[in-house]
């Protein structure tokens, strides 16, 4: 992005931000937690499918686990500091597992919610590998907002389950207000001819 507008951040950012870190670091993260639970280290497959759209109607076999990173939007108003406008991004992490009954998947949810809880709260800056170098993320802090378990329609072989952790991801700086053009870089015949338009009312007699 040009120096002229300063930095621009999107809800996409944080999201592919986020997906970022849980692929660098989740994995370790699944494998402690299978471990503390008594199974063996790779007993805790990583997720067969990542997605940042909730908009998935089926969920097939060799998709699962797989793993949601979504985001509604802001939480609360953004705040101005130093004339940088900052925000709280809410952003929810869901998980979807499948076994064979309601108890097990709902135990597997809730240890992938706990992995990705423990990994997102440890890597608050959302750091990432990229070609093989670690990359501070654009993250300033993350407040641990919610942790909540879903039991999905069973289906013929399997029962689905899901959880989802909801996060408060701080970013600072999401738009620069001291850059910006000073003068429009387009050529201004294209543009619309704004005119006032003037609605006359009169009164029906009651």
């Amino acid at each position: 992005m040009s120096s002229a507008y300063g930095r621009i951040v999107t809800g996409a950012n944080v999201r592919h931000n986020v997906t970022a870190t849980l692929q660098t670091f989740f994995p370790s993260y699944l494998a402690e937690i299978a471990e503390a639970s008594g199974r063996t280290r790779d007993a805790l497959p990583a997720p067969e499918s990542w997605h940042m759209s909730d908009l998935v109607d089926n969920w097939a076999g060799e998709q699962l686990p797989a793993l949601v990173v979504v985001s509604p939007g802001f939480l609360g108003s953004p705040t101005i500091q130093s004339k940088s406008l900052n925000a709280v991004f809410d952003i929810r992490v869901g998980f979807v597992v499948a076994s064979h009954d309601r108890e097990t998947t709902r135990e597997l949810a809730e240890l992938y919610a706990a992995a990705g809880r423990a990994c997102m709260m440890q890597h608050q800056s959302l750091p990432y590998l990229s070609e093989g170098v670690l990359q501070r993320g654009i993250s300033s802090g993350i407040d641990l907002l919610d942790e909540s378990y879903d039991d999905a329609p069973t289906e013929d072989s399997r029962t689905l389950g899901a959880a989802t952790v909801t996060l408060g991801v701080h970013v600072d700086g999401i738009v620069d207000i001291r850059s910006g053009l000073q003068e429009p870089d387009v050529d201004p015949d294209p543009l619309v001819d704004i005119t006032a338009t003037y609605i006359h009312t009169r009164k029906k007699p009651l």
